[in-house]
């Protein structure tokens, strides 16, 4: 058995869910997905609910206590992933009959192997069916839509120490590529901070501010469908649009992708040695400025 031990947002769940499916494919094991730290005071991130029921993910299987308590009581192997580094290669004992994977595994290496199987797992069982949706989605598919994803608010509380908002200067970077490379490059902007973004962003560009108004409690899955949906990327310094520019399908795709991930990475002297590393996380055909 694979016991894969979730936190964090939808993306970071697809980067714990990733890996523990590849080695679970890999060793021809059954996988455990261990999602009680969501709703315990164990876990002092941001909030956040179990997402990954909105895939086509066979077989999905979730922890209870009762499985936990009788999981801890048997002979487990764990292998950790503090996060922030390059990737590391993961050896397992070849006598060991469970496995509990816990961190952040944030590098397609850890899962490459298993990407048409992701591919297909991360399709999404329903699609949104409003009009509103369904009419976005025509305009994303239809013009040379760019995903621009900004992403505020939990960066300027305590999470900002590690992640931190990447700046304008960035975006007017990213734009300035796409424009070079893309004949009338159409530019949508999904955010947690839209109110901030319509006030701030003045990028030379016509820009259309993605603002659904819709059932809070799925906005989340209606804001990632849509991304997901678009030909090309500038994205957050972060793992929600990491996924969706991974998961984007149009061949020709573009996908830019900050060169400081991490706030120490951005604010590190040349002649500084940098604890905190993005150099496996972004994908070698992504543009990093």
């Amino acid at each position: 058995m694979i016991i894969v031990e979730l936190f964090g947002g939808l993306g970071n769940q697809m980067f714990q869910y990733a890996f523990g499916r590849h080695l679970a494919a890999k060793r021809g094991d059954c996988l455990l997905l261990d999602s009680l730290i969501l709703h315990s005071k164990r876990y002092s991130g941001t909030p956040r609910s179990f997402g990954l029921d909105i895939f086509n993910i066979r077989g999905l299987r979730l922890s209870t206590e009762a499985i936990v308590e009788k999981v801890q009581n048997s002979a487990v192997y764990t292998i950790f992933d503090i996060g922030f580094q390059p990737f590391h290669a993961v050896t397992v004992p070849p006598d060991i009959s469970n496995i509990a994977t816990v961190g952040w595994w944030q590098s397609e290496k850890y899962f490459q192997d298993s990407s048409d199987i992701l591919r297909t797992e991360f399709t999404f069982k329903a699609p949104p069916s409003h009009t509103l949706l369904r009419q976005y989605v025509e305009r994303l598919q239809q013009n040379e839509s760019v995903c621009v994803h900004i992403r505020r608010t939990d960066y300027l509380g305590s999470v900002g120490e590690r992640m931190g908002f990447v700046g304008l200067a960035y975006y007017e970077k990213a734009i300035s590529t796409i424009s070079s490379s893309v004949s009338n490059p159409q530019f949508f902007v999904f955010s947690d901070d839209i109110a901030w973004c319509k006030a701030n962003l003045h990028l030379g560009v016509p820009l259309t501010f993605l603002e659904l108004n819709m059932d809070d409690a799925h906005s989340t899955f209606h804001d990632f469908y849509l991304m997901s949906q678009c030909k090309h990327y500038i994205i957050a310094n972060s793992s929600f649009s990491w996924w969706a520019s991974w998961l984007g399908t149009f061949p020709r795709k573009i996908v830019i992708a900050p060169a400081g991930w991490y706030a120490g990475e951005r604010s590190m002297r040349k002649d500084e040695t940098n604890v905190w590393s993005s150099k496996d996380l972004i994908p070698r055909d992504w543009i990093r400025i």
